[in-house]
């Protein structure tokens, strides 16, 4: 069972969700939050991280269980009532992603109806 997202959170619960992100963070030193939790430097390794891994397109149907619980997540965001966890959502993640528009149009694809809408509105 997952636990309420929260910001204060928010760190703990993407590495323990996409534990793909966690091992990738751990073991390569080049993520700028490698040994730094701050919320906008591990959002931010992680757009970067789902704009590399969608871009790949080396990605197949083994790999929906990644998929689905990282764009569960920013779902669970962009749809929050806490600012703090759309704000971190938006700049941390999806306008990392929106460098891509092929990628932005797959990660949409993953998210809800509200949580698309979100995303429309940010890229206004």
């Amino acid at each position: 069972m997952t636990k309420p997202l929260t910001s204060q959170n928010s760190v703990t619960e993407l590495l323990r969700r996409v534990p793909a992100f966690e091992r990738a963070r751990s073991n390569d030193q080049s993520f700028m939050s490698h040994e730094d939790d701050s919320p906008y430097l591990v959002f931010g390794d992680f757009g970067l991280f789902l704009l590399k891994y969608l871009k790949d397109r080396s990605y197949d149907l083994r790999d929906e269980t990644l998929l689905r619980a990282a764009f569960d997540l920013l779902d669970e965001m962009l749809t929050s009532t806490d600012l703090e966890l759309i704000n971190l959502a938006q700049v941390g993640v999806i306008e990392v992603l929106s460098d891509s528009q092929d990628v932005l149009r797959v990660a949409t694809s993953y998210l809800s109806q509200r949580g698309k809408a979100e995303v429309e509105r940010f890229m206004r």
